[in-house]
């Protein structure tokens, strides 16, 4: 059995006291500390990242408690091109990651998981046990790797148009938007309008603009390989028109 413990954090990283406080001592009452997971970068707080000596100041504290850890790296190689730095060195002191191939580096589908040898096989082995396992994936492992080898730089790409977006929607009426926080290539802004979220999520439906509604007052924007400057500048556009009355 498994039991989530969220903590609530101001950019969806935990500081290596907030780990010490939260690791529960041995004790029969309670449920024991298995593991510390740290996303990287973070959805829910619109795409920030942390430095790999973040990840490696919170792995020593739970390292130090008997506690593994675990990097969820869906969008790991976004911060790896935003701080210009390798991704072997946010995945250092962890002891498993997994990322994905599927998301800005434009593969149709998969996420890889990484760890120790033993590791991966008790991992495979609990995914038979569970159900998992595909016949002839050679054609995905195949996608992956051109993600791999071809899409990497390309996400600077994307973390250019995301912050291209974003000051475009900050300019808009009745939308609060944090540009600092548009660190890689998710936008998040809030709409303070009763029923705006709606009418932003619809009316750039009618205009063949997808966005999403994450909340009440609460929208995310994402952009990839298939979003360019001028897509960009249609969805601002839109929006634009959307809040006109406003």
């Amino acid at each position: 059995h498994v039991q989530t413990r969220p903590i609530t954090t101001e950019r969806g990283f935990l500081s290596p006291a907030q780990v010490a406080e939260a690791i529960r001592p041995r004790n029969i009452h309670v449920p024991a500390t298995g593991l510390v997971c740290v996303e990287n970068t973070h959805n829910r707080h619109g795409g920030t990242l942390c430095a790999p000596e973040e990840i490696s100041a919170v792995a020593a504290v739970a390292h130090g408690a008997g506690v593994p850890v675990h990097l969820d790296g869906a969008r790991l190689f976004n911060a790896a091109v935003a701080l210009k730095r390798p991704a072997r060195d946010f995945a250092a002191d962890a002891d498993s990651v997994t990322f994905c191939v599927s998301k800005g580096l434009a593969a149709p589908v998969g996420s890889v998981v990484c760890g120790t040898r033993d590791f991966i096989a008790r991992a495979r082995r609990l995914r038979k046990m569970l159900g998992g396992g595909m016949r002839q994936v050679g054609v995905l492992a195949a996608a992956g790797i051109v993600a791999l080898e071809q899409m990497i730089d390309r996400l600077a790409e994307d973390h250019a148009n995301a912050r291209r977006l974003a000051g475009g929607v900050a300019a808009l009426p009745r939308i609060r938007l944090d540009l600092a926080r548009v660190q890689t290539n998710i936008v998040m802004f809030a709409v303070d309008r009763p029923g705006g979220v709606e009418e932003l999520v619809a009316g750039s439906a009618a205009r063949k603009i997808k966005i999403h509604a994450v909340g009440p007052t609460s929208i995310r924007c994402v952009t990839h390989k298939d979003v360019d400057e001028a897509d960009v500048d249609r969805a601002v556009q839109a929006l634009a028109e959307i809040t006109r009355a406003w």
